[in-house]
């Protein structure tokens, strides 16, 4: 995903992605200032994290008040493992598997905004938008 959204801005250097700044890194260490970020994803992640507080910490710290967060989880519990992917971390899906999951697990600090399931092939995922208090 974040090679396509690099091609896209690079083909089209206009407004929309003049100050769109694109970083992985880990999602309990982020290297932003207090309070400046505008928006925080966390696509098909967010159910691997063996512990999530440190992550929904860091988030709430580095978005500016309103600021939101994005995230994308699945929706089957018990997703087999992709053969064509690096194996050996706990899927928890159970704790994602609907909007007011989503909204329990990150309550420290945010309220659900927005939330729809987004279907593609096979996959199911529930996208969530939460805005920073």
């Amino acid at each position: 995903m974040a090679s396509t959204c690099r091609r896209r801005c690079s083909r089209s250097p206009g407004q929309r992605c003049r100050r769109l700044s694109l970083v992985q890194v880990d999602m309990a260490d982020l290297p932003i200032e207090d309070g400046t970020a505008s928006v925080i994803t966390c696509v098909t992640a967010l159910h691997l994290l063996a512990e999530r507080d440190p992550a929904v910490a860091a988030w709430w710290r580095a978005l500016r008040p309103g600021g939101r967060l994005v995230t994308a989880t699945f929706r089957a519990a018990g997703t087999p493992a992709r053969p064509d992917l690096a194996q050996g971390f706990v899927r928890r899906h159970e704790d994602f598997a609907d909007r007011e999951l989503v909204a329990a697990a990150l309550e420290e600090g945010f309220r659900l905004e927005w939330h729809t399931d987004w279907t593609y092939d096979e996959e199911t995922l529930l996208i969530c938008v939460l805005r920073r208090r």
